[in-house]
């Protein structure tokens, strides 16, 4: 997810540039719609890279008894 970050800050900030950093509702909920849609992108494309096939399967079989402090 950070390199949504990555991306999604200079595309962001060129947006408030290009409508002279605007306060504007429409303009402000727009630039927080990019963010979101990043971070949704980021979430779907992690949960498909980590869900492929190929990879190998992990070992659940053995239970293991976590003790209180």
């Amino acid at each position: 997810m950070p390199a949504a970050g990555i991306v999604v800050t200079p595309i962001t900030v060129g947006f408030a540039w290009a409508t002279d950093y605007s306060t504007a509702p429409a303009v402000v909920v727009a630039e927080i719609a990019m963010v979101l849609a990043a971070l949704a992108g980021a979430t779907m494309l992690a949960r498909r890279l980590s869900l492929r096939e190929g990879r190998p399967a992990s070992d659940t079989s053995h239970a293991t008894t976590v003790k209180p402090a």
